[in-house]
């Protein structure tokens, strides 16, 4: 299990990888701690739960990986606040709802995988970003509606 107490590693840490193991339980909410974090990675574990809305505070943050868990809910939109981001992998998660109409926020975007989800509705004016160069992967979801005009 990820122990809350991951929350009290320094500040100062700039990468954390945990992806490829047999973690479970949930991302505990002290993440959003490690302010000085550009990176984290979480992807291919089994982990559940929500994804925390702390993760938001991490302000620097230019990679989130946390795909092929069993993460649940909505996805928070405190994740718009992630000024510094460009790639994001949600994908391979049970995440349902809309993607969050904060996702337009996004300045720097190259890379967004939220593929084989249960997401729905239609896709928000100004998620498509011009800055998504490299991948945009929403395969496997449940949107409907028409694909914005502003693409």
């Amino acid at each position: 299990v990820v122990p809350v107490s991951i929350g009290n590693l320094s500040k100062h840490l700039s990468k954390l990888f945990m992806g490829g193991n047999r973690f479970t339980g949930q991302i505990p909410e002290s993440i959003g701690y490690l302010t000085g974090l550009t990176l984290l990675n979480m992807s291919d574990n089994s982990i559940h739960g929500e994804i925390p809305q702390e993760i938001g505070n991490l302000k620097g943050l230019q990679v989130l990986e946390l795909s092929g868990n069993q993460l649940v809910g909505r996805i928070p939109h405190s994740l718009g606040d992630l000024g510094a981001l460009n790639e994001i992998n949600l994908s391979q998660n049970n995440l349902e709802g809309m993607i969050p109409p904060s996702f337009g926020n996004f300045k720097s975007v190259l890379s967004m995988d939220l593929s084989s989800n249960r997401l729905n509705g239609s896709i928000p004016n100004g998620v498509l970003l011009p800055s998504l160069s490299s991948v945009l992967n929403l395969s496997k979801n449940l949107f409907s509606g028409p694909i914005p005009q502003d693409i």
